[in-house]
């Protein structure tokens, strides 16, 4: 078995009890997170663990050629095989979720929204059930494409709780709630234009990757891409449907024996993901988890500003960056806790007075850190200071710089997304869904009041 200790600074060799506590990495622009972070992304793959790793730049992509990329921007994409990621009506409520995500803005949730997310159940489960494990994301982007007449038998067969809100299919609600779904799924769509075929002998899915006795490659690289929300969709839907299968009692505890690693560089940019139990239930089932970031108001913004604020407590291991003047500064100096300090007065009633300072000043933590040059940096000349906090006393580290070759293209644009749109009839039903209408009796439905009092009870 591999080696599962790994060097977080040449002279700081820590085991994986150690690591399994989770890094949380914090920087403004240019302080030198990648440095620190490029050797122990080597040191994962060289060891041929689990690694899941988050490229915003293509930077990591670039230097390391073993890893598989699961990206719908890059033409080299691995498929991304959903259907046997969601194959069970829990994981299509949890797949639903992600994809028409409630509106922060809606305390209690917005009604089209949850409609539409009803609506979206139906078709993945009825895919589960009439192509389970080979289906695709064409498939499921015309099921959601339907018109309401042909929608209305799948949903009465396979989730027919929400068939109410599509029964009076020429209403004007029925019209405005499959309009919202159309808008709201444009995601999905997307999918299906990057990943349109299922391919068996490269495709990719998480909950198979994350069990023991996993075949494929064991590291992957996701990628952000010109469209925001469509990264923030996908690469929160893979993880979050990781995490219920890692964290399950069916795997069975092995803290010292298994590793897998999921690396986030730029952790807020990559969408609201389910880390809170990969950080505090993971430990167990050998889960290390590494987060970067540049602004905790970053990330309050995506995850909340209580989880912000527990999520440091959780973590054992904070790596601390060049900070400039902001809220992130001042918070990570009160994080590195405080010294009592005695110092005598020079007035003719000298006295001695102690008073708490904190240990580090936030004017430090951009004078003092950051990137530097010399020879005691290594061999390249260059490196970076760094604060490390582990518990006890902070480290003030100086990490050597790091030289990577090239090896590949940092992303390769898909083809999806530099030719023109070639016409589909994903929308339009086949004859025999038609067919099967004419046969159907008209419903009366429920009016919009009834639909309000549905989701109320």
């Amino acid at each position: 078995m591999a080696r599962m200790s790994l060097k977080l600074h040449p002279e700081l060799h820590l085991p994986k009890s150690h690591w399994s506590r989770h890094t949380l990495l914090q920087g403004s622009v240019g302080s030198g997170k990648t440095q620190i972070l490029l050797p122990i992304i080597e040191q994962i793959i060289r060891a041929d663990h689990k690694l899941f790793l988050y490229d915003t730049k293509g930077d990591f992509t670039s230097y390391f050629r073993k890893p598989i990329i699961v990206c719908p921007f890059d033409e080299r994409s691995y498929y991304w095989d959903i259907a046997a990621d969601c194959r069970y009506p829990l994981q299509a409520a949890m797949l639903a979720e992600i994809l028409i995500p409630t509106s922060p803005d809606q305390k209690n949730g917005d009604f089209w929204s949850m409609a539409a997310r009803q609506l979206l159940v139906a078709a993945i489960r009825s895919l589960q059930v009439e192509t389970p494990g080979v289906w695709t994301w064409a498939d499921l982007a015309s099921l959601k494409n339907q018109s309401a007449e042909a929608m209305l038998p799948m949903i009465q067969q396979h989730f027919a709780t929400a068939a109410s809100l599509v029964e009076n299919t020429e209403s004007q609600t029925t019209a405005s709630l499959l309009a919202t779904l159309v808008a709201q799924t444009k995601l999905i769509d997307d999918l299906a234009m990057a990943w349109p075929v299922r391919k068996e002998s490269r495709r990719f899915a998480i909950t198979e990757w994350a069990q023991d006795g996993y075949k494929g490659r064991k590291q992957v690289i996701v990628q952000s891409g010109p469209e925001e929300a469509m990264t923030k969709a996908y690469i929160s839907a893979l993880v979050n449907l990781a995490v219920p299968e890692i964290i399950s009692p069916k795997l069975p505890d092995a803290e010292k024996d298994r590793f897998i690693g999921f690396v986030f560089d730029e952790l807020a940019s990559a969408g609201k993901i389910n880390i809170g139990p990969l950080i505090d239930k993971g430990r167990s089932k050998g889960v290390v988890f590494i987060g970067c970031y540049k602004n905790i108001a970053q990330v309050a913004q995506v995850y909340g500003d209580k989880f912000a604020e527990t999520m440091s407590s959780m973590v054992g291991t904070h790596i601390i960056c060049q900070l400039q003047i902001g809220e992130t500064r001042e918070k990570a100096a009160q994080q590195l806790g405080k010294h009592r300090v005695a110092y005598r007065t020079h007035d003719e009633k000298a006295a001695v007075h102690e008073e708490s300072r904190a240990l580090v000043s936030p004017g430090e933590l951009t004078d003092r850190l950051g990137p530097r040059k010399g020879k005691q940096y290594g061999p390249h000349g260059f490196g970076v200071k760094a604060i490390v906090q582990m518990g006890g006393d902070p480290l003030l580290l100086d990490f050597p710089g790091v030289v990577m070759r090239t090896k590949r293209p940092g992303q390769v644009p898909a083809r999806w997304m530099t030719q023109p749109h070639q016409r589909n009839n994903l929308a339009i039903p086949g004859p025999t869904q038609a067919a099967s209408l004419s046969a159907q009796p008209k419903r009366v439905g429920m009016t919009k009041e009834e639909i309000d009092q549905f989701f109320r009870e």
